[in-house]
């Protein structure tokens, strides 16, 4: 910190910073609303399932026998929680084809630049980081044909299974082995996918389907069979599908906006002639 050297700051930056500062703020603010949806089709839904509830169990050693050690997922609130959300609506699953887990390129293979790649840890804001702590070479993306595309859903499935986010750049990332990515066939199913994930229904098929290996918690592949998406009615898709849209648009274009100043005034230290008018 002693040797970190910071440029001194110029007023001819003041329309900038304040463009910057009101794009940043609106970025948050666009996040809260992402999450206030969420919690709004919670308490619709009046869902039960805690979210004190705890992975696992214990027992006394008195108690255990060859029936005591059931899974998580004998629980009644979880059946509960989803048997609320779908009811009585006709019910499908996850496309087999649109899914693609991801790969292990090994650390012998990071760089310090080239192709971001991807772990569960880089998952943030609902969105990927891209400019996480590793990289990889582009030729990498062509061995494991990944194809991650913007509008892609991706989420985690081991270490912390239910990290859930949407790509909303069509630059190219490489995905780690703890991540899933599934391609939806529109934008409909896209935010209607990420809301049932995200909210305490897609929490209570995590918690059903997580096991332990290895010490890591991991999600079975039997996730995939089980996970029943119910058909959209008017009232989800004005309520929660287009306002969760909105909300996902202003993120990125305040996204963009923070990018856009940050490269801006980087260039300007090197290049004194800059446009700062952008």
């Amino acid at each position: 910190i002693a040797q970190l050297k910071v440029m001194k700051y110029e007023k001819k930056y003041d329309l900038l910073m304040e463009r910057y500062i009101k794009a940043f703020d609106n970025y948050y603010t666009s996040i809260q609303e992402i999450k206030k949806f969420i919690e709004a089709f919670d308490t619709k839904n009046n869902l039960p399932f805690s979210d004190e509830a705890q992975f696992g169990f214990s027992v006394s050693p008195s108690t255990l026998d060859k029936c005591m050690l059931c899974p998580n997922y004998y629980r009644p609130d979880v059946d509960e929680t989803i048997s609320s959300v779908i009811g009585d609506r006709t019910v499908t699953g996850f496309n087999v084809e649109a899914i693609k887990k991801g790969d292990e390129i090994g650390s012998e293979n990071y760089l310090e630049d080239g192709v971001p790649f991807i772990k569960t840890s880089d998952i943030m804001n609902f969105d990927v980081d891209y400019e996480p702590d590793c990289y990889s070479a582009e030729s990498t993306i062509y061995q494991l044909e990944q194809e991650i595309r913007c509008g892609d859903i991706i989420f985690t499935k081991d270490g912390k299974p239910g990290e859930v986010a949407i790509i909303q750049e069509d630059d190219k990332i490489i995905i780690s082995s703890g991540l899933v990515k599934y391609r939806p066939e529109n934008e409909t199913e896209r935010y209607w996918l990420f809301l049932l994930l995200t909210s305490k229904y897609g929490k209570s098929y995590f918690k059903k389907w997580f096991v332990l290996a290895s010490t890591m918690l991991h999600l079975r592949a039997d996730f995939f069979n089980d996970f029943k998406i119910p058909e959209i009615s008017d009232y989800i898709r004005d309520s929660f599908i287009l306002p969760l849209k909105k909300a996902f648009e202003t993120k990125k274009k305040c996204y963009d906006e923070i990018i856009k100043i940050k490269t801006t005034v980087e260039d300007s230290f090197t290049n004194p002639d800059t446009d700062l008018n952008i």
